[in-house]
């Protein structure tokens, strides 16, 4: 966090950090990529983005398998050794951990006018990139969220075939 902290000070031209959360099991099996680790980056990178007051874009990985429904992961199967579920789950503790409940006064003006990467009175502001998850989770992230998460779509969305970025 302190080594993301100067480089952003220093340099004028970073105006944001990224992270990555992938949990696809070839990328689980590589050294430094195990759950842990990536869960520490990953908490440092949001450390830093809010001490420094800069935006997160965030990346998840793997997207849900096919036989990976919208319907609540806290169903009768066991989702526990599902990757997707799995990184879902990590992605929104870590966010409920960095951001703190919206206040009544920072919900009446969430823009401030002095500084322009200081859009969110909450802090940690995430951009979710490429997503390509299921539509509920991402309704339940952005409700939980409402003012300072973000989603992108990839272009798969455009694809005719491509029915859960459609339903996102």
């Amino acid at each position: 966090a302190d080594a993301l902290i100067e480089a952003i000070e220093t340099d004028d031209r970073v105006v944001g950090v990224f992270a990555k959360l992938d949990y696809s099991p070839e990328r689980m099996e590589r050294p430094g990529y195990e759950r842990d680790a990536q869960l520490n980056r990953f908490r440092a990178t949001c450390s830093a983005a809010i001490e420094a007051n800069v935006p997160i874009q965030c990346r998840v990985a793997p997207g849900p398998s096919d036989d990976n429904n919208d319907d609540d992961d806290d169903g009768a199967q066991n989702n526990d050794a599902d990757p997707y579920i799995l990184v879902m789950r990590d992605l929104a503790t870590i966010l409920l951990e960095m951001t703190p409940p919206p206040s009544a006064e920072s919900s009446d003006n969430t823009l401030s006018s002095d500084n322009p990467h200081n859009n969110n009175s909450n802090g940690l502001r995430v951009h979710l990139v490429c997503w390509n998850g299921n539509s509920t989770h991402m309704m339940k992230l952005l409700t939980a969220f409402p003012n300072n998460l973000y989603v992108g779509m990839n272009a798969a969305v455009g694809f005719a075939k491509a029915t859960r970025a459609h339903e996102c």
